[in-house]
């Protein structure tokens, strides 16, 4: 390489150099407009070190194109100099921003950060007065925080947006002060802190103050600091790299330059040009090659390679990983020629006993083809390994110490093993084809009579089938010849083993008088005015026919009059409503004597239920009770109504108790229409249907609503069933010294109606349902038939069908909007002589009076879904009557209803001019309602984890349900469907393209 090669890329490498300085400059002032005064701490170094950066790239180009090797060396001098200096403030920076990952809070976009959590360099900057007084001007300057209720119109957009750490740390008061937000800058600080946090006595909703001085703010700061820095850090990372490269890269040329100062200033340059290239080697990881390259000399020419290189091989690999890698596969390949010996010696081994034990073999050609005994396969595997011209020492007698005795044979020999077990038959495998002969496995939990016939049927088999494996070719010598005598019981087990038994027999017989007992009423002999309540409730309650209390009533009134917390468990159709209305009313009255001035007239009581239709039904029994009240008002908020609708009614009447379901609740709270602060005088808390609304359904709403809700209030919990998971979650609403009220009790039924299930093919269930439904009409004239289904649009197919079939029936599921929804449940109130078809919306707390069956279409999805939905008849001590259908596959729900008193009913016999007046029917409904059930039916199969396991299984069962409801081919999933549901690439499941 030339002279004027060497100076034309230096020149044009430092070029490179001045308009990188000039990018880095240009950062710096992007840095300086895009930031406040506050925020400016980067933007000097980053300018100073593109203008170093710049000016050293001038040098070296001058150096470069005057050909003066003096400045040349300056320009690389000072480039180490600028790397050194980077490399060391970019570590600086990764150490000392290492820390302060940040605390993740429920519920919120963005994460708080705590000051001790931080470095010690940031906490002695920011706990300097001086410092933090500079940057508190700058912060109350930005107005940061006096924008958030511009930016941020509503508290639900506040509490979903994700702020900025400053933000987080300044603007607001740690979520650990329980302190409720009104608007993005205002919080109700009346509330006395849940937290020790001194921030929390720091915040004021002033905006010269706000949370300027605490903690949680100075780590705000840091935080953003850490990331600004860390910015920097990866700018500075980038251009070491970049400037690395080019110094590596321009050494080679500059040690080519001629030099001009004489053989010193020769001598001179080549040292230096040993000792740059050396460095740069090391830095960058190049090691002993490139050392060598550059290896000092003191000539006065510089050696450089003629070409060529270090010899690679296949691959990219050099010499030495070359043979290791070809020691390793022949390593590998010696283990497994043993291995395949050791496997050989071992069939000999077999193969010498099965000769041994059978002189006479299968053919005749076992005279000259006896198998290779292992002996002999030592000798062999020994001549293998034997080298050319070496002694043969071998020995005869070597090879096994103990060699195998050798049996006389005995004619007629049975090879199989004589257990005394049950087996199963799998065909025996011979040539790679299946065999005529079968043999036998046990198998766990069977008896022996299956074992013994097998035994004798195996006798009369052909002797001369053998097994293959090892324990076949051992034949009866590894079987037990001896059988387990199990030890007879000494007479205190006989006595302990008789008392149990009384025992059980006494329980049972005290279970079945409980049953007879709860059978009898409902009804206690107390009476509501011995109670304590007021005279217009009274007057209310004998206005409506109630005199005497029920059994729960009975038992939860005194102790939820006297303020405590109660969670309460009573069987369906009991009263439970009336339970909880009546302490309700009278906490309402006696919060409106005491004359406490409010902003805004308060909510005293809130319910919360489940289902818009069980909102409306508590709502209309409230009136109920409050008809002799005065000034007291009774709201419901349910879904289907328009939101400003649901404002503007607030607004106008009167409500001291409101019945709400927790989603439309929440809506109103996070949407500012002041109804968060009428819950703050809130003085009770009702669950009805708990167990539902504690179930991951309904919880996170629940934990949202309960957070918005004073601390200082009573809460009172209904359900007919209390799982343990559910009463151990209570305790996020419950006081810990609540009172728990079961007037089921242990062992008895939640529900005492007649149960019965039916097991049958699902594409028989469609003609089930409608013989079943005739046979009850027939006998029962007053009929009225609720049919549940498992899911909304399996409801609509259902009732379609029904319809088809002439047979007066309506329809009720979460699809339909409100207003039908609550004419249905009205018209099915009234009425007689009518079927309802409803989905799960039905099931909870509804009461239809005078329901006379409930047939249940499919399994529900647990075993309290099963008793809500049986408790819709039989209430108010009248009979009712419990179907459950269910298909072959779905028999594993009964183990979980074990306990309750169901009856198998025997399938009925349907005519044939039934089953083709049905699939006439089926075909005249629309293809979309059957498309959106096959739908609705799969996505609920398979969230069942005990089918949904299996989803091959599920599409096969998916595909015959939708033969049995009319449709030619399974509709096609979407591909995004499919796979969010584990369905893709499994057969029998379309996806539509």
């Amino acid at each position: 390489m030339g002279m004027g090669t060497s100076t034309f890329v230096t020149r044009w490498i430092n070029f490179l150099t001045m308009l990188l300085a000039i990018v880095v400059i240009i950062f710096g002032v992007w840095m300086s407009t895009h930031h406040d005064g506050c925020r400016k701490s980067l933007t000097l170094p980053v300018i100073g070190l593109g203008a170093v950066i710049f000016l050293i790239s001038v040098v070296g180009f001058l150096g470069a194109l005057k050909d003066i090797s003096i400045l040349l060396w300056v320009y690389l001098i000072s480039l180490f100099i600028v790397l050194m200096g980077i490399l060391v403030f970019t570590v600086l920076v990764f150490i000392v921003t290492n820390n302060g990952s940040g605390h993740s809070v429920t519920g919120l976009r963005y994460k708080e950060y705590q000051l001790q959590d931080f470095s010690s360099w940031f906490l002695k900057e920011l706990n300097n007065s001086h410092n933090w007084e500079r940057l508190k001007v700058c912060l109350v300057k930005s107005e940061d925080c006096n924008n958030l209720s511009k930016k941020y119109k509503t508290l639900k957009q506040y509490k979903s947006a994700k702020l900025t750490p400053i933000e987080a740390g300044c603007c607001r008061p740690p979520s650990q002060c329980g302190y409720p937000a009104a608007n993005a800058s205002y919080y109700d600080l009346t509330f006395h802190p849940v937290s020790p946090n001194n921030d929390c006595k720091r915040y004021k909703n002033s905006r010269a103050i706000k949370c300027y001085d605490c903690d949680s703010c100075k780590a705000g700061v840091a935080q953003y600091m850490k990331t600004e820095w860390r910015v920097v850090a990866i700018f500075n990372v980038v251009l070491f790299v970049v400037l690395d490269l080019i110094t590596f890269f321009i050494t080679p040329f500059i040690k080519e330059l001629k030099p001009q100062f004489g053989f010193a200033a020769e001598t001179k340059t080549l040292q230096w040009s040993c000792l740059f290239p050396a460095m740069w080697a090391w830095m960058l990881g190049e090691g002993r090659r490139t050392v060598c390259e550059v290896a000092c000399t003191y000539n006065k020419v510089a050696l450089r390679h003629m070409g060529g290189g270090p010899r690679t091989f296949p691959g990219g690999v050099n010499k030495w990983k070359w043979k290791r890698m070809h020691e390793k596969r022949a390593r590998d390949k010696q283990k497994r020629l043993i291995e395949q010996e050791k496997q050989l010696y071992e069939a000999r081994i077999r193969s010498h006993i099965r000769s041994t034990l059978s002189p006479d073999h299968r053919s005749a050609a076992t005279a000259t083809h006896r198998p290779l005994s292992p002996n002999d396969q030592i000798k062999a595997l020994a001549d293998r390994f034997v080298k050319e011209g070496a002694q043969d020492l071998w020995n005869t007698n070597d090879g096994p110490l103990t060699p195998n005795p050798t049996p006389t044979p005995t004619p007629n020999l049975n090879f199989r093993p004589k257990h005394s077990r049950a087996y199963r038959s799998v065909p025996e495998v011979r040539n790679n084809r299946v065999g005529a002969h079968k043999y036998r496995f046990w198998r766990k939990g069977s008896d022996d009579s299956s074992s013994d016939e097998s035994e004798s049927e195996s006798e009369n088999e052909n002797e001369l089938s053998l097994k293959t494996g090892s324990s076949a070719s051992l034949g009866e010598y590894d079987v037990k010849r001896e059988k387990r005598v199990v030890p007879k019981p000494s007479e205190e087990v006989e006595f302990i083993r008789r008392e149990l038994i009384k025992r059980k027999l006494r329980q049972i017989e005290e279970q079945e008088s409980e049953k007879q007992n709860s059978h009898e009423s409902i009804l206690s002999n107390t009476r509501f005015d011995e109670s304590g309540i007021s005279p217009q409730t009274i007057k209310a309650l004998s206005s409506a026919g109630y005199v005497h209390m029920t059994r729960v009533q009975e038992a939860s009134l005194s102790i939820c009059l006297e303020g405590l917390d109660a969670l309460v468990k009573s069987k369906t159709g009991t009263g439970k409503s009336v339970a909880f209305l009546l302490p309700a009313i009278e906490t309402v009255l006696k919060a409106m004597t005491s004359n406490k001035s409010q902003r805004v007239p308060p909510i005293y009581v809130l319910i919360l239920c489940p289902t818009r239709e069980l909102a409306s039904q508590i709502a209309a029994v409230a009136k109920v009770l409050l008809k002799y009240q005065d000034g007291i008002g009774v709201q419901t908020l349910v879904g289907g109504i328009r939101f400003k609708v649901d404002q503007k009614r607030l607004e106008s009447e009167p409500c001291q108790i409101l019945v709400a379901t927790p989603g439309r609740l929440l809506d109103h709270i996070e949407n500012k229409s002041g109804i968060s602060l009428r819950l703050m005088g809130l003085r009770m808390l009702v669950l009805d249907e708990a167990d539902h609304l504690l179930d991951l359904g309904f919880r996170k709403d629940v934990e949202k609503i309960v957070d918005c809700l004073p601390r200082q209030r009573q809460s009172l919990l209904f359900s007919a069933t209390i799982p343990k998971e559910v009463r151990r979650i209570s305790q996020l609403v419950l006081k810990r010294e609540h009172k728990y009220v079961d007037t089921v009790g242990m062992g008895c039924v939640e529900t005492p109606v007649k149960q019965s299930y039916l097991v049958a093919p699902h594409e028989s269930h469609f003609q089930l349902v409608h013989h079943i439904l005739k046979e009850h009409i027939l006998q029962t004239p007053d009929y009225k038939v609720i049919v549940f289904c498992i899911t909304g649009m399996v409801t609509s197919l259902m009732y379609n069908l029904l319809r088809e079939m002439k047979m007066n029936v309506r329809e009720m599921h979460s699809r339909k909007p409100q207003l039908y929804r609550t004419r249905i449940s009205d018209e099915f109130k009234e009425s007689k002589q009518l079927i309802l078809v409803s989905s799960d919306v039905s099931s909870r707390g509804m009461n239809y009076p005078d329901v006379t069956l409930v047939i249940q279409v499919g399994i529900p999805s647990d075993r309290e879904q099963y008793i809500h939905r049986l408790g819709r008849t039989g209430r108010e001590d009248k009979e009712g009557e419990g179907i459950l259908l269910i298909a072959p596959w779905e028999k594993y729900f009964l183990e979980e209803i074990k306990d309750l008193p169901l009856q198998e009913l025997p399938l009925p016999g349907i005519y044939p001019q039934a089953k083709l007046k049905i699939e006439n029917s089926m075909a005249k409904i629309d293809n979309d309602i059957k498309e959106a059930a096959y739908h609705a039916w799969l996505g609920y199969y398979n969230s069942i984890r005990e089918i949904g396991r299996e989803k091959t299984t599920v599409a096969e069962l998916a595909n015959q349900f939708s033969e049995s409801i009319g449709l030619q081919r399974p509709p096609a999933l979407f591909r995004k469907t499919a796979i969010k549901m584990g369905l893709k690439d499994i057969p029998g499941i379309r996806i539509r393209k």
